[in-house]
């Protein structure tokens, strides 16, 4: 669910709430005209980045593949992924 901040004008506090959808967000600020959306920190930008988490490095990427593959359709329970 998104998290939006605010920031009361009357008090100068600054706050976090979260909504289910943008419609409520714009309910609650109408219904509350001393409070104003503000931005606390800055998306994340760009590539290799996504959501603020790094992608894995490629060779973590070939081995959890091979190990999909090697042991399809398989829980993995017992068995040794060592061994790979």
């Amino acid at each position: 669910m998104p998290t939006f901040s605010f920031n009361n004008k009357e008090t100068g506090e600054v706050f976090d709430e979260w909504f289910n959808n943008n419609s409520q967000k714009e309910a609650f600020l109408s219904e509350n005209p001393h409070i104003i959306q503000t931005i606390t920190v800055a998306p994340a930008l760009g590539d290799p980045f996504t959501y603020g988490l790094q992608k894995p490095a490629s060779e973590l990427t070939a081995k959890m593949n091979l190990i999909k593959k090697k042991y399809r359709g398989n829980n993995l329970q017992g068995s040794n992924l060592l061994e790979i």
